[in-house]
């Protein structure tokens, strides 16, 4: 389920992704870190969709994995293999 998309017209762009739960093997796979968080918490994906050259394919990536509490409170927010959040990701 999208939450929040940032995407163009052609479907381009960031997005993050509510994965409506609190344990994603999919995370997991594509970020390469335990892909969970405390339970009543909720995972969320931030991800871009961006064409190759040529238009033929897309290409669909993690960036970051953020975990969410039922108040809205920011538990943890990681890169690929836990490391620390590209500084073009931090505010």
């Amino acid at each position: 389920m999208v939450n929040v998309d940032f995407r163009n017209k052609n479907g381009e762009g960031f997005y993050w992704a509510d994965l409506q739960t609190n344990d994603s093997r999919e995370e997991c796979e594509r970020m390469g870190h335990c892909g969970r968080t405390g339970y009543g918490n909720i995972i969320y994906s931030l991800r871009e969709t961006k064409k190759l050259p040529g238009d033929k394919y897309t290409i669909n990536k993690s960036h970051l994995t953020a975990s969410i509490g039922g108040d809205g409170t920011l538990y943890q927010l990681k890169g690929p293999k836990n490391s620390k959040p590209k500084e073009e990701f931090q505010i």
